[in-house]
Formats: C-alpha cells, sequence, structure tokens
C-alpha cells in the first residue's frame, strides 16, 4: 500500500494508470491477485508510508476507507487551514478524526520549526483544540499501536468508526498496556458531566 500511494504521489499517477499498469505486466504473475486489489485502493492523499500501512490495516480489519487529508479552516483565523490524516462519518451525525503521531515532527529541526520542539508541541496542541471544535472525535494513534493489531481494532472500535465488512484477518487480542501491579485508578462516571 505505502508503494502503490507513493507511485501516485511521485510520479503523479492515477489510480486507473496505475491500475493499468499492473494489468498489463503483472498478467500471469503470481501475487497478481493481491496487487490488483492494492492498486485499486492506491491514494496519492496518502501523506507517508505509515499512513498508508494504517489505512491498509484498517481496510484488513473491516473498517470503512476514511478520507484522507481534509482540510478544516480555522474558526478562529480564517487564513489558518489544518489537515486531517482521515476522517469517517460517526453514527451520530458527527466525525471521527485519525491522526497518526509520528515523532519527528517534534525531533527533527527542519519539521519542528525554528522555534525547536517546544514550540511545535504547541502547535500541536492549538490544532487539535481548533480540530475538536467541529465535535469531532479525535482519535490518536503511533506506527507501534497500528502494528499491534488488535489493539488498533478495539481503538477503532471505540471510536465509532463505521465497519463495512468481516474482517479479513484473524484480530488477536491487544497486547496488555498497562503492568498487572499498577492499581487501578479510580473512574469519574461520565453521569457526573451531564453524559452517559
Amino acid at each position: 500500500m505505502a508503494i502503490a500511494d507513493s507511485a501516485l504521489r511521485v510520479r503523479g499517477m492515477t489510480r486507473e494508470e496505475l491500475c493499468d499498469y499492473v494489468e498489463t505486466h503483472g498478467r500471469g504473475l503470481h501475487g497478481i491477485a493481491r496487487a490488483r486489489e492494492v492498486a485499486s485502493m492506491a491514494d496519492a492523499r496518502s501523506a507517508n508510508g505509515g499512513e498508508s500501512i494504517a489505512r491498509r490495516v484498517m481496510y484488513e480489519l473491516g473498517y470503512a476507507v476514511p478520507d484522507l487529508q481534509v482540510c478544516f479552516a480555522d474558526p478562529l483565523d480564517s487564513r489558518r487551514r489544518y489537515y486531517a490524516d482521515f476522517v469517517w462519518p460517526h453514527a451520530e451525525d458527527g466525525l471521527v478524526i485519525g491522526e497518526l503521531d509520528g515523532v519527528e515532527k517534534y525531533m527533527d529541526p527542519e519539521m519542528a520549526g525554528p522555534e525547536g520542539m517546544h514550540d511545535a508541541i504547541l502547535r500541536e496542541r492549538r490544532r487539535e483544540s481548533r480540530l475538536s471544535i467541529t465535535r469531532a472525535a479525535i482519535m490518536r494513534f503511533s506506527y507501534q499501536e497500528v502494528l499491534d493489531v488488535g489493539w488498533f481494532d478495539r481503538l477503532l472500535s471505540t471510536f465509532g468508526v463505521p465497519r463495512e465488512r468481516e474482517p479479513l484477518v484473524r484480530v488477536p487480542a491487544p497486547r496488555e498496556t498497562r503492568r498487572p501491579e499498577a492499581p487501578a485508578p479510580e473512574l469519574v462516571p461520565l453521569e457526573a458531566y451531564g453524559l452517559e
């Protein structure tokens, strides 16, 4: 998926051109069925390989294919735009925004900007705050969490990402995320905030 998305992005191909290429050059080769399927899902809007892999895992888990790099205007500054990695309609007429978190934007001086990591973190927090005004559920995850397929499945399900089909893969139980000896935190019931 990462290679197919990159081919569209770097070479300026359309999905149809990629599908034609696979059909023309792959006929009779081992793996052609998988190559056709991947080419049919390729999307140049995927910003990097991690997002491409996450999207493929979502598909294999049976979830709806998200819209990619959706542009939202900052309601407080009409000149500012924010792009969300993944967007789905939510069952209650809202949205689910999925954000693949990478450390590069904080650690790489070029990506963090001249003010450094501290400012990059503040910009990211401001961005999420503005996206939350849309009343979207904002779901953040890392590449490592995508690779824990059981945990990732539970995350997508908990946030209400719509399922379109049965999973194509066996969904393993998520790995334990807490140390067994850690005490359970005291939970505040949602009713205390007027939520159910």
